[in-house]
């Protein structure tokens, strides 16, 4: 594509964007308090927000402060995080880049620093009541440890009623340090009143450097994850705002983590 071609493509978009009646700004903040089986702790801080013109066109923002902490060491990590979701084509087109800066210190170890770019594709192919896709994920760490790993999903998604959806999703990673893992999630989402969701999930086999591409949350701990398990509610006291409360736990090699999440998710429209 020509630079003058690429200029008029974006200006045609900015134009059609702006002449919208309504945008659709989504913000959310959430809390994240971990405790791990050999006594480390860890805490977080993450925001979003995203932007419709459409209703089914987004961008997303994203910022999350992350810091872990064990007897004689701390390791801080910044994560800033775009999104686009795109319907083009009877798809939908959803690309995700994630920077990762993380900081290491102890009071026995020399300090190291670590960066992390992440690039993810995803293509969803909506044939109601059903939703099939596909994606691809980058993971590239310079630091310590330097690491590569290239992630595969499919996915599968059924609504057979608006209360309800039931997903499956296969992942296959492959890394720079030689693992080859395969592993396989369940979630299941459940309406039982118009303002009260309790989504579940389930993941079994092996993954690392794992990004759920929906959450636009990364799990970037290099060891391999046995197993993780998760329970939300969300509940919304008034149409525009939603509070969430959630619980997950993740099984490792050498140790486990409890994750307690709580949040507040806005909708709004101007």
């Amino acid at each position: 594509m020509s630079t003058k071609v690429f200029i008029l493509f974006i200006l045609f978009n900015v134009q059609n964007l702006f002449a919208q009646s309504s945008f659709f700004i989504n913000p959310s903040i959430f809390y994240t308090d971990g405790n791990y089986s050999d006594k480390t702790t860890s805490k977080s801080f993450t925001g979003y927000c995203s932007i419709s013109w459409n209703g089914y066109d987004y961008v997303i923002i994203g910022y999350d402060n992350f810091n872990i902490a064990g007897e004689d060491w701390n390791y801080k990590q910044n994560n800033f995080v775009g999104g686009l979701i795109y319907y083009f084509e009877n798809f939908y087109w959803k690309l995700n880049f994630l920077f990762i800066r993380g900081n290491f210190k102890s009071d026995n170890y020399l300090p190291y620093a670590d960066d992390s770019n992440v690039y993810n594709i995803d293509i969803i192919k909506p044939d109601w009541p059903f939703y099939y896709g596909a994606g691809y994920t980058l993971f590239n760490q310079t630091g310590e440890p330097s690491i590569k790993s290239h992630q595969i999903n499919s996915r599968f998604e059924y609504i057979p009623d608006y209360r309800v959806l039931i997903g499956l999703r296969g992942t296959a990673t492959l890394t720079s340090d030689n693992r080859k893992l395969f592993s396989i999630s369940a979630k299941l989402n459940y309406l039982p009143f118009d303002n009260f969701l309790l989504k579940g999930s389930i993941a079994l086999g092996e993954r690392t450097l794992f990004l759920d591409p929906d959450l636009l949350v990364m799990f970037n701990q290099t060891l391999t994850q046995k197993a993780h398990y998760g329970i939300q509610a969300e509940y919304s006291p008034f149409q525009f705002a939603t509070i969430v409360l959630s619980f997950q736990h993740s099984k490792f090699l050498s140790y486990d983590i409890n994750y307690l999440i709580g949040g507040l998710k806005f909708r709004l429209e101007i």
